[in-house]
């Protein structure tokens, strides 16, 4: 896919700068309830992605497989009980049953997929999953893969761990140039494919919906309620670096 189509942002949530928060000016414990924020660091265009630094955003989630501790997908949490993910993360396109919660772990504070035990990083047990009811596994269409994954109990406000601020409306989206697509994507070689260790980001500029309708593949894809953006130089999700984005 070349620098001039369209690509799909499936995580509206997931993605975008809606508020923002001073880490140094956080509240922990109780009073942090209705706490949430994003970056405040800088978040320069590279190809194909920039790594992450580390806390850099606090809400990015780690979801990895119980039996062999492998990352599968990425996730946001949007409260200190509820993390967003896509739909295809806990029910893949022909699959008839999904993931139960029993069958994985979520990693808040995640930096190094390497590491094992991490400092600042703490395991999260799914309770229950939600996936949008609209979700079609036997339909080429990637509409409505969006999933809710509710947490056993409630996570520990931290400098790193916090969750993203949701939008209040759909209104306040139509004004926002930009996005950030943030996610351990897949490097592709010629021998191996492989997740990123580390987080990458890329900025996109935001785009309508008839810009992505364009191009015959995304076309065949999306649908009136996807949210599209291009990437500069070939970046974004269909690249690689934040492939699960």
């Amino acid at each position: 896919m070349n620098s001039n189509v369209a690509v799909v942002l499936k995580f509206l949530l997931i993605l975008f700068a809606i508020t923002q928060i001073q880490s140094d000016n956080l509240v922990e414990g109780p009073n942090a309830e209705n706490q949430c924020g994003v970056s405040l660091r800088a978040s320069g265009l590279i190809y194909n992605g920039k790594v992450v630094k580390r806390n850099q955003w606090p809400f990015l989630v780690a979801m990895m497989m119980v039996a062999d501790g492998k990352f599968f997908c990425g996730g946001t949490l949007i409260s200190r009980s509820h993390v967003l993910t896509a739909a295809h993360c806990l029910q893949e396109k022909g699959q008839e049953a999904p993931l139960t919660p029993s069958k994985f772990v979520l990693h808040l504070g995640k930096y190094n997929l390497s590491l094992v035990y991490e400092r600042g990083s703490i395991p999260a047990f799914p309770e229950k999953i939600k996936i949008h009811p609209d979700w079609n596994i036997h339909q080429e269409k990637y509409d409505s893969d969006i999933a809710l994954i509710k947490i056993d109990g409630t996570v520990p406000i931290r400098s790193n761990i916090y969750p993203a601020c949701l939008w209040s409306s759909a209104l306040g989206m139509r004004n926002v140039p930009t996005g950030t697509v943030i996610g351990w994507g897949v490097i592709e070689d010629q021998l191996t494919t492989q997740h990123q260790l580390i987080a990458r980001q890329v900025d996109l500029r935001i785009v309508t919906n008839e810009v992505c309708y364009e191009d015959e593949t995304m076309e065949s894809l999306i649908s009136s309620r996807t949210f599209c953006a291009i990437g500069e130089n070939g970046s974004g999700p269909c690249k690689g670096e934040v492939k699960e984005y």
